[in-house]
């Protein structure tokens, strides 16, 4: 099952580099100066806590912080759970940082270590000032599983120096590592850093709205066809994002993951409507989980307004079946039966593209 998390966010540790793309003031939201037993306890006792619950310590890089200081944090973590408002604690780190402070993590209730890696290539790595390579990341990984603690990745699309085609490389060689889950997101720039200047001066062009989401849909398949968690698509949103010149360029969506499985989806679709082509029987119907529903439509009904257009010659319908899988997709039409699930998607276009045909993507929902 998966844990209902706990925030915190560590806005008052600095990492050992700046990252270009980095602006914890605007991606942690608003967080106070130091996270203070009464503060610790207040949001603890807010969230209803229970076994279910994960203390979670995001931003900065907790192993990086001073060791008096993860250890004074895991032991307010510690305290929960050994008190039953928490079931354990996740951290979220640097790839860089992390092997001094395993003796002191594994004393304590943590069953989830993040490694922020964004990339595997040690070019991209170095134009985005991350200060590690991806031999850091892969010693990383190792130690955690080694330990036997919960392990997951992060990694961004469209960073400098990157290319679609790079990401996928990245997205491959994290999903032969076999983490236990992935967040994935395109690089958004942010006022007040320096990816926001090399934006200015023509140094850096973000990636488009379709780019971002093939990379990112790549990525989400390749990761799903290995039974590896994606956790997240997309960037978290908060207040401090919301605001006016906060954002200053980049593919950012509030729900990118929709227009990520959406796209999946609608795809899909447009697979099994070729097996009716000449058909006689006007009628179509598309089955789908009722978790899938709503990215099958797309954002303000684009998914299933291209899909009649594009097939004006059928009436399409939807229906929901409860015990049609998740990222499955079913298609009927008379006496006729196909299904195609994500995983199938996926074996399809590396067939495709093997073959020297585009990879291609509908961009029917801007």
């Amino acid at each position: 099952m998966t844990p209902r998390i706990i925030p915190f966010f560590l806005s008052n540790a600095d990492c050992p580099n700046q990252c270009v793309f980095c602006n914890r003031g605007i991606t942690a939201g608003a967080s106070p100066a130091g996270i203070t037993p009464e503060y610790f306890g207040a949001v603890l006792e807010r969230s209803g806590g229970g076994e279910a619950a994960q203390v979670a310590f995001y931003g900065g890089d907790f192993t990086g912080l001073d060791a008096a200081e993860q250890e004074r944090l895991l032991s307010l973590a510690g305290s929960a759970v050994a008190s039953g408002k928490a079931g354990s604690i996740r951290i979220s780190c640097r790839p860089d940082t992390l092997a001094p402070s395993l003796g002191l993590i594994s004393r304590y209730p943590v069953r989830t270590i993040e490694i922020g890696a964004q990339s595997m290539s040690d070019e991209v790595l170095l134009r985005s000032k991350r200060g590690h390579t991806a031999r850091d990341v892969r010693n990383a990984l190792i130690l955690v599983k080694e330990k036997g603690f919960e392990s997951g990745i992060h990694i961004m699309a469209g960073l400098p120096g990157d290319t679609p085609e790079g990401f996928r490389r990245t997205a491959d060689e994290i999903a032969d590592m076999r983490p236990d889950m992935v967040r994935i997101h395109p690089a958004i720039v942010l006022a007040g850093t320096e990816l926001a200047e090399m934006l200015r001066r023509g140094e850096y062009s973000p990636l488009g709205m379709e780019e971002a989401v093939e990379c990112c849909r790549y990525a989400l398949l390749r990761f799903e066809a290995g039974n590896i968690s994606v956790i997240r698509i997309g960037l978290q949103t908060t207040p401090e994002m919301e605001r006016p010149g906060a954002i200053i360029g980049g593919p950012f969506h509030p729900a990118f993951r929709s227009l990520v499985t959406g796209s999946v989806l609608l795809e899909m679709a447009l697979e099994l409507l070729e097996y009716i082509n000449g058909r006689a029987d006007p009628d179509v119907e598309f089955v789908v989980s009722p978790a899938d529903v709503s990215d099958f439509h797309g954002i303000r009904n684009c998914n299933l307004n291209y899909l009649r257009e594009r097939h004006s010659d059928v009436r399409i319908s939807i229906r929901t079946d409860p015990e049609i899988r998740r990222g499955t997709l079913l298609l009927r039409a008379g006496e006729m039966r196909r299904a195609i699930s994500r995983t199938e998607y996926l074996s399809m276009n590396r067939a495709k593209r093997s073959a020297g045909a585009p990879y291609s993507f509908f961009n029917v929902f801007i």
